[in-house]
């Protein structure tokens, strides 16, 4: 029979592989390193060495922190030499990078020196590119317009990532009040005080929205260590940007001041959101067919006049 030697082989081959396989995951359970002694040897750690290593980390800090120090001088100096110190001092240059994220004491010095920084460099980009291209030939004021537009440029990019971080943030945030407000109401008629309460949320909504889970466990620190919790309701406000933040400040200063229920407050705003969440929903909705026209016009009805007209093309061609 001509096909049994191929059979054999077949046969051959897969106890082969099969071998192979055995020896390669017996090798690999025999050669595999016990990392239990490990563990077991992190979680006995004497305290010295637990110490060590915090100090030896604390240190690091210490190292960063002036470097950092050091950089955010120079920057101030520079701008210094520019009269440019207001500007990194303005209350609204402080709200437009908190509602980015950006909290650090440095970051307004920073912005304000990477716009600077990026306007003179772009600018000396030009300078050489025209200057050294031998392709590039023009007269001085196609120049000096091109310098304009690279420092106009340079100048405006940082404003724009900036713009971009806040409004994915405040997007982000937007999308998950409602939820917040919802469990915000549940903790309040619980029994939770209000502080409490935003702690609890802020616990909650740490997997489904960190950015919102950030700003109330800020909230619930202002609230204990201000001693004020209208401040701390308008810097939240303030923070995010959002306008239902504003009205989530302006209900609960009036229930402190007025003495009505928290809870009757969270509710109707709880609806409210809910509502508007559901009205931002139809409206996409309504929008949809309006967007999908043009990839309609521009993908499926060129295939879809090949595929009705095509066969006819065929047959008058080949007659």
């Amino acid at each position: 029979m001509t096909g049994t030697p191929y059979f054999e082989f077949l046969i051959l081959a897969v106890a082969g592989i099969s071998v192979f396989s055995l020896l390669l995951t017996a090798g690999y359970v025999l050669l595999r390193q016990d990392k239990r002694a490990e563990r077991v040897r992190s979680i006995t750690m004497q305290p010295e060495e637990i110490g060590r290593l915090r100090q030896i980390s604390a240190e690091r800090a210490k190292q960063l922190r002036h470097k950092v120090q050091a950089r955010v001088k120079i920057m101030r100096t520079i701008l210094g030499q520019f009269r440019l110190q207001q500007a990194a001092a303005s209350r609204e240059l402080k709200l437009k990078l908190a509602a980015a994220g950006l909290r650090h004491p440095a970051a307004p010095i920073t912005y304000v020196f990477s716009r600077l920084a990026m306007s003179v460099g772009a600018v000396l980009l030009v300078t050489v590119f025209t200057t050294l291209s031998e392709r590039f030939e023009s007269s001085v004021l196609m120049q000096v317009l091109l310098i304009g537009i690279a420092a106009a440029v340079g100048y405006v990019l940082p404003a724009l990532a900036i713009r971009n971080a806040a409004g994915r943030r405040q997007q982000s945030m937007s999308d998950a009040f409602p939820d917040m407000l919802d469990t915000l109401l549940i903790c309040v008629e619980s029994g939770l005080s209000i502080n409490a309460a935003f702690a609890r949320v802020a616990e909650e909504m740490a997997d489904t929205s960190p950015v919102l889970s950030a700003e109330l466990a800020l909230l619930s620190a202002e609230i204990a260590f201000l001693g004020d919790r209208r401040q701390a309701y308008t810097n939240f406000a303030e923070r995010t940007g959002l306008t239902a933040a504003r009205t989530l400040a302006t209900s609960l200063n009036q229930a402190d001041r007025y003495g009505t229920p928290v809870g009757t407050a969270l509710q109707v705003l709880a609806q409210e959101n809910r509502e508007q969440r559901m009205a931002a929903a139809e409206k996409k909705a309504a929008a949809l067919p309006a967007k999908l026209t043009v990839p309609m016009v521009v993908f499926f009805m060129p295939a879809l006049f090949i595929v009705l007209l095509g066969p006819a093309m065929i047959g008058v061609m080949s007659m």
